[in-house]
């Protein structure tokens, strides 16, 4: 999947990409560079891409708690999803990624309102409920 993340970045234009292979070097890499938003995938060791996402929006050492995080996964049950969410995930993308659906979802989480999340808190939790129901192609904050 990295090699494919790499690729998708460099055909929408971006530049300065950081590739991690788990969610600890990912953290030495966000304390390190500017980074812009942050695509993890669900499923990492020995951090889980729930674990990265909240360390970003709750650990004091977190460079930026406000920081545009997009979850990646094969997995789509509605359980996922909502743990995604409820750890301050701005979207979800469904594995097999192509280069449209990444788009879409990187142009729909960095265009879209951004509460503050303070230390310790989620976006969930300054804002409305997360419905019963979770839509994953809506999902984007």
């Amino acid at each position: 999947m990295r090699g494919l993340m790499r690729q998708l970045f460099h055909a929408l234009g971006a530049s300065g990409i950081f590739v991690a292979i788990d969610g600890e070097i990912a953290k030495s890499i966000l304390l390190k560079e500017q980074v812009d938003v942050v695509v993890t995938d669900y499923r990492m060791k020995p951090i889980s891409g729930i674990e990265l996402a909240q360390w970003i929006r709750q650990d004091p050492a977190s460079p930026n708690p406000d920081m545009p995080i997009v979850m990646a996964s094969a997995f789509s049950e509605a359980d996922q999803v909502v743990a995604a969410k409820n750890a301050g995930v701005d979207g979800f993308l469904l594995k097999p990624l192509n280069l449209k659906q990444l788009e879409h979802r990187l142009v729909a989480v960095l265009n879209a309102p951004r509460l503050p999340v303070s230390r310790g808190a989620t976006r969930q939790e300054a804002s409305e409920p997360t419905p019963v129901e979770l839509d994953i192609e809506e999902f984007s904050i």
